[in-house]
């Protein structure tokens, strides 16, 4: 077996393991429902800890470059880059950001997201508007974290194209806002957008 093709397979496990309500996975649950043996599991994780921990990066990287995707898109053609672009649209995925965000896995969620995706946002944002919308007090990359995540999320769960579009463009439009009144900037006007 490939290591992606083992790394698959206990992805795939653990999620149907998690959909089961099935509390205190362990390596020996995890890997007799993957078909993997134990000592393959050991090569790439030290334990399930780590194990959870590198799920979760992989999840939180799909949830940024969904919303990446969404930030970079034209208005006119947000519609468009969502169904093409449909990066947490598989059921797995959905469950296991779905046991990140809930339960004793938040905390470490939190952790992590705050770890990975604030450094990402930063420069996402300062691509697109320039290196001085970069600050310490990552106002706007906390303003992402406790909005624009959770509504991509939840609209991921509950999927309703014409709903995310909308509140996409909602979400843009205060993001602007908070770029201009860095900059003591006139609203900052979309120019990718028509």
């Amino acid at each position: 077996m490939t290591d992606s093709t083992i790394n698959q397979k206990l992805y795939t496990a653990f999620a149907e393991l998690l959909k089961k309500n099935d509390d205190g996975i362990s390596v020996t649950r995890l890997c007799e429902k993957a078909d993997v043996a134990r000592a393959s599991f050991y090569l790439y994780y030290k334990d399930m800890e780590d194990f959870n921990n590198r799920i979760l990066i992989q999840i939180l990287q799909k949830l940024f470059e969904q919303s990446r995707l969404i930030l970079q898109a034209p208005d006119r053609e947000l519609e468009k880059v969502l169904s093409e672009n449909n990066l947490l649209f598989q059921q797995n995925d959905l469950i296991l950001l779905y046991h990140f965000t809930h339960g004793t896995a938040y905390l470490n969620f939190l952790s992590k997201a705050t770890d990975f995706l604030i450094p990402q946002y930063d420069r996402l944002i300062a691509d697109r508007f320039g290196e001085n919308y970069l600050t310490d007090d990552h106002e706007v990359c906390s303003f992402f974290m406790s909005g624009f995540i959770p509504i991509l999320y939840f609209d991921l769960l509950y999927y309703d194209k014409k709903k995310i579009v909308f509140e996409m463009r909602c979400i843009r439009a205060v993001a602007n806002e908070l770029f201009a009144r860095k900059t003591n900037q006139p609203h900052c006007k979309d120019t990718k957008s028509s």
